[in-house]
């Protein structure tokens, strides 16, 4: 939410905007329908600071994880660079995630730079994110187990 409040002639606002022109084929009428907020034009997000943005909106989640993917690609590409620049054929390690807090698009570009993978046990964080989990409690499957599917990475028992 802090980068959809940016001013609007920042840098992140308007790699937002364009990120969401990208995700809607340049159709102000499918971002109109899917948010219900109405723009005659993709630049009108500029001004615009998401104060009365539903956040249980189905469409806003979906692209929200998708923008997190994007700053975790640019995140782990920068520092994943100097890391093997700086110092060639060291193990990288990356953040200690929180077991069942760990959002997937940030685990699948961070697999890219870093070579250790690690997920602390720790009480539950609370309902999954989402409308659609309804504010259900979190399920007790193995998330790790998940993560490593969909990373293709191994993941020790915990």
């Amino acid at each position: 939410s802090a980068i959809r409040r940016l001013p609007a002639a920042s840098a992140g606002k308007a790699t937002y905007v364009e990120f969401l022109r990208e995700r809607y084929g340049g159709d102000a009428t499918r971002y109109t329908a899917a948010y219900g907020h109405a723009i005659a034009a993709f630049d009108d997000l500029r001004g615009f600071d998401f104060r009365e943005f539903d956040r249980g909106n189905p469409a806003g989640f979906a692209d929200d994880q998708a923008f997190l993917g994007l700053i975790a690609r640019e995140l782990y590409r920068v520092s994943g660079e100097a890391f093997r620049e700086f110092a060639p054929g060291r193990l990288i390690f990356g953040e200690r995630y929180k077991l069942y807090d760990h959002p997937d698009a940030v685990l699948i570009e961070a697999v890219r730079w870093i070579d250790v993978l690690s997920v602390q046990p720790g009480p539950e964080a609370g309902p999954l994110p989402g409308p659609e989990n309804g504010g259900q409690p979190r399920p007790r499957i193995s998330r790790p187990k998940r993560s490593c599917w969909r990373t293709k990475r191994s993941v020790p028992s915990i």
